[in-house]
């Protein structure tokens, strides 16, 4: 095992001493290798260090400016520490490179969501549900598309989502919800009532349970 390799899976394990120790002794021997630089980064992204690991990122960058992945790791950091507009030029230069994965496509559509433009994430979501079928990526997709009142594609997504994850509470709350936007009291009651059997306390569909009730008196 190359020292490289025992230096990821050092980061793996958790053990981040050991794994920084062998980065810092390869980016002393091999100062242009920006892989190097790029998993130095990912580490100190992994241990919260967000102003040093930005700086890794970009001397990676600085480097080799062809890699995709470089750009969509200083994405991930901006987007954690709220950069939302400079999150949406990392994750779009990503794609423009070629990185056509369900998760670049889904942290694009949700720093627009952080953003508040619903409707520039919706492609983006589309995108990422389309290549990967997760319950959480079909969640995210469906809430957009319902807040933009498209409540029989958000039905669908929603549906998926509960199908792939039957504990996903919020899928099945936002579900409810579209039914009593459609006036389909009944099917709400139903998906609140699943809500409230794994989530007793939850709030919103406590709330949401008793105005229907009152309209059905």
């Amino acid at each position: 095992m190359s020292k490289e390799q025992r230096a990821l899976q050092f980061m793996l394990d958790g053990n981040y001493e050991a794994a920084a120790k062998l980065f810092i002794e390869l980016m002393e021997i091999e100062k242009e290798e920006p892989r190097h630089f790029m998993h130095f980064g990912k580490l100190l992204f992994q241990m919260k260090q967000y102003e040093e690991a930005e700086r890794f990122f970009l001397k990676a960058i600085s480097l080799d400016e062809s890699q995709p992945e470089f750009f969509n790791s200083l994405g991930n950091l901006y987007y954690e520490t709220k950069l939302y507009d400079d999150a949406i030029k990392m994750f779009q230069h990503t794609i423009k490179l070629g990185l056509d994965e369900s998760d670049v496509h889904f942290m694009l559509g949700m720093s627009y969501v952080q953003n508040n433009n619903i409707t520039l994430s919706l492609p983006y979501l589309q995108r990422s549900a389309e290549l990967t079928n997760d319950a959480e990526k079909s969640f995210q997709y469906g809430l957009s598309l319902a807040k933009l009142k498209y409540y029989e594609e958000a039905t669908q997504q929603f549906t998926n989502a509960i199908k792939l994850d039957d504990t996903h509470t919020d899928a099945i709350y936002n579900l409810a919800i579209i039914y009593v936007h459609k006036n389909e009291l009944v099917l709400a009651l139903q998906q609140l009532e699943k809500v409230l059997k794994q989530v007793p306390e939850h709030s919103l569909a406590l709330q949401a349970k008793k105005e229907i009730e009152k309209l059905s008196r």
